[in-house]
């Protein structure tokens, strides 16, 4: 029914002049990344009729695109648009690159719920190793699985750690061979290359080329190879080499515990209760799967929906009756309280059918004017 289809929104959708476009590129480096992808894209994007800032962000394997409209761009229109742009530029990118997340900013971008990842044994999650394996499962697993639900627009993450690269040099030995940090940083340099936007025509045919010599392991750093007054040396002789976890900038606890925060945002057209089905159902099987992760869930925005709409169900019900009550007591004559019990629910009826084919949303506002309208009448 139009009643039960209310479980879309709470509140009526605002539309916020906003578009985002994530842009995602494993094993590409953030300089890459912006001259290959995200400068041909930008450059589409910015014809955009009603377009008033664009702001791009390049981070290695992903970018972020953010388009702000002038006020009163109708936002359905500029998101057609904007997908248009992007199948055009994809066609001028390479094959493998995969066609980015457009999202459109709304007031109902709130978090339907939180779920929490953490270790069931706590002196399991002690480690900062244990706790990064926990946190890189997270982003390459969990959330992929929970992106890739059909009501999901996508998985914000928060409190995870990340791994970073260390190189501490010993002076002393770099002293006796007359080396310093310069020669270290341009051998890094020059055995870290990557080179895109080559076009090669063969007769009617045209191919993108990259050519790509990166360090990508811990070994592949260590061996690089440093002139010594000719003679070489490999990097791990001269300083010591590792994988360690980034200072955290922050903390996400769940019931005192360090834990992991996926906060879930629904698709544009999808049900709450749907979506709360989909991942119940995903979470249930994940649990099987990984017994020694325990997920919860927090902040739980469908339990308000269902709250909501029960609380204005029973003050219409209440509406009704009081109404039918009044006009009894004043009035003396079962002949007007029934010719009221009758038309309040057909007018009722005959407001929903309006609203749906005119598909109005039913939220919180139409339902309180209903309300106010039984009232009144």
């Amino acid at each position: 029914s139009k009643y039960q289809r209310a479980g879309k929104v709470i509140r009526p959708d605002i539309k916020i002049p906003e578009i985002t476009v994530y842009v995602n590129h494993p094993n590409t480096s953030a300089l890459d990344l912006e001259k290959s992808i995200v400068a041909p894209m930008r450059n589409r994007l910015m014809q955009l009729p009603g377009l008033d800032d664009i702001q791009s962000e390049s981070r290695d394997n992903s970018a972020v695109i953010k388009l702000t409209f002038d006020y009163g761009t109708n936002i359905d229109y500029a998101f057609i648009e904007a997908n248009d742009k992007i199948d055009a530029a994809m066609s001028e990118l390479p094959r493998e690159v995969r066609r980015p997340r457009i999202i459109k900013a709304s007031a109902t971008d709130i978090p339907v719920f939180l779920l929490n990842l953490s270790y069931k044994n706590q002196q399991a999650c002690s480690g900062s190793k244990n706790f990064g394996e926990l946190s890189e499962f997270a982003e390459t697993v969990i959330r992929r699985r929970l992106e890739q639900l059909p009501s999901v627009a996508f998985a914000d993450i928060s409190g995870t750690v990340k791994s970073e690269l260390f190189i501490i040099p010993d002076e002393s030995k770099m002293q006796s061979q007359g080396i310093e940090i310069k020669d270290i940083t341009d051998a890094l340099a020059a055995n870290n290359i990557s080179v895109s936007g080559i076009h090669v025509r063969e007769g009617q045919l045209q191919y993108n080329l990259i050519f790509r010599n990166e360090l990508r392991t811990v070994e592949d750093v260590k061996n690089v190879i440093i002139n010594s007054s000719g003679r070489p040396m490999y990097l791990w002789q001269l300083a010591q080499t590792g994988i360690r976890q980034q200072m955290q900038q922050g903390l996400y606890l769940s019931q005192g515990q360090e834990a992991i925060c996926l906060a879930l945002i629904k698709s544009s057209d999808a049900r709450i209760d749907v979506m709360r089905d989909e991942v119940s159902e995903l979470i249930g099987q994940m649990q099987e799967a990984y017994p020694e992760i325990a997920f919860e869930t927090s902040q739980d925005q469908s339990f308000l929906l269902s709250y909501t709409i029960n609380n204005l169900r029973d003050n219409l019900i209440q509406g009704c009756f009081l109404a039918i009550l009044v006009m009894f007591l004043f009035i003396r004559d079962y002949r007007s309280p029934l010719l009221i019990a009758i038309s309040l629910p057909v007018t009722l009826v005959i407001s929903l059918l309006f609203l749906y084919f005119f598909n109005i949303s039913i939220n919180i506002v139409s339902l309180s004017g209903l309300i106010l309208g039984v009232g009144m009448m």
